[in-house]
């Protein structure tokens, strides 16, 4: 769980915020983008990129085990 948050802890800020609000918090994609300023298609851009973004550092520690 710690590797996790750690992995979350390094994604630029936005991917981050949005993550945190829709995965962890349970914000749907309208209230997200009306809470911080931004669309709902940013929204779900920026939830891609955190998702991809974790994967890549997730497949890399899954590697260096």
């Amino acid at each position: 769980m710690d590797d996790l948050v750690s992995m979350i802890n390094q994604l630029p800020d936005m991917p981050r915020i949005v993550f945190n609000m829709h995965t962890v918090e349970g914000y749907k994609h309208p209230e997200i983008a009306q809470q911080i300023g931004i669309t709902e298609t940013n929204s779900r851009y920026h939830l891609r990129q955190a998702k991809l973004r974790l994967r890549v550092l997730i497949n890399r520690q899954n590697i260096g085990s």
